[in-house]
C-alpha cells in the first residue's frame, strides 16, 4: 500500500521559510515530501530552493501573485508523487505525529478526506491558548485526502473560503470525510491583528466556539 504524504503548501510571506520546513522535518513519517509554491512576484525563488535543499524531499515553486490561493493548491496537487495529500499552512504549527495520526484515521476509517475539528488556537500577541470546535465546516490548514477525489473534488479558483467550499463539494459527492476530535496535534496559530491572516474575523468571530486553556509562551507542552 502507498501510503506516503505529498505535503502541500502555499506561501506569499517569507518570514514562513522557517516554520515550513520545520512542520515538515518534524513529522515522524518515514515517507513525505514537501511541495511549496509562492505566491508573491517580490519572493526569491533561488533562496527558497538553496535554504530548503538540506531539508529533505522538498519541491520549490513560484506563481504570480495574482494566482488565487485555491489555484495554487491545485498547482501543487498536480505534482505529487503520493496517494495521499496534506495541506499544511505557512504559519500554523504540526506536532511530530500528525501526519501519523491523519493517516491512522485514513486506515481505521477508510476515510477519503481527514481534518481536524477540535484543535488548538493560539493567538500570539496575547499568549493565549485555546481550545476551538468547528460544527459544520473544516480547518484549512488540517484538510488532508486522498487522490481518488480528485476527479470529483478540486479547490475553487478563489483565495478566500476555498477549504468550506473544499468541504462542501466533498459532502455532496458522498465522500467519506472524517474530523476526528482526539487529537492534539496541531496549533492554529493567530494575531489579534488580521492583516496578516487570510481569513480576517472580527473578535467575536475569532473566538465563537472556543474554551480558553492558559495564558503561556509556550504551547508546545499541551500536544500529545
Amino acid at each position: 500500500m502507498n501510503t506516503g504524504f505529498s505535503v502541500i503548501c502555499v506561501t506569499n510571506k517569507d518570514h514562513t521559510l522557517q516554520n515550513i520546513m520545520d512542520n515538515f522535518v518534524r513529522q515522524d513519517y518515514w515517507n513525505k515530501e514537501l511541495i511549496v509554491v509562492l505566491n508573491d512576484d517580490h519572493m526569491d525563488e533561488n533562496h527558497w530552493r538553496h535554504t530548503s535543499s538540506r531539508f529533505g524531499d522538498v519541491s520549490i515553486f513560484k506563481l504570480p501573485q495574482h494566482t488565487t490561493l485555491g489555484t495554487c493548491l491545485n498547482f501543487a496537487i498536480d505534482r505529487r508523487k503520493f496517494h495521499y495529500i496534506a495541506r499544511m499552512d505557512d504559519d500554523d504549527f504540526y506536532g511530530y505525529n500528525y501526519l501519523q495520526n491523519t493517516m491512522k484515521t485514513f486506515q481505521e476509517h477508510h476515510a477519503d478526506v481527514v481534518a481536524r475539528q477540535d484543535f488548538f488556537m493560539y493567538v500570539a500577541d496575547k499568549q493565549t491558548l485555546h481550545i476551538r470546535h468547528t460544527s459544520d465546516h473544516m480547518i484549512g490548514g488540517s484538510i488532508a485526502f486522498h487522490e481518488r477525489i480528485l476527479s470529483a473534488v478540486r479547490f475553487h479558483d478563489v483565495s478566500q473560503a476555498e477549504d468550506n467550499r473544499f468541504y462542501e463539494d466533498a459532502h455532496r459527492c458522498g465522500f467519506n470525510v472524517q474530523m476526528p476530535s482526539h487529537y492534539n496535534d496541531f496549533v492554529y496559530i493567530r494575531n489579534s491583528p488580521n492583516n496578516k491572516h487570510t481569513w480576517q474575523p472580527d473578535e467575536e468571530s475569532l473566538y465563537y466556539s472556543t474554551k480558553y486553556v492558559t495564558h503561556t509562551d509556550y504551547f508546545y507542552q499541551y500536544l500529545s
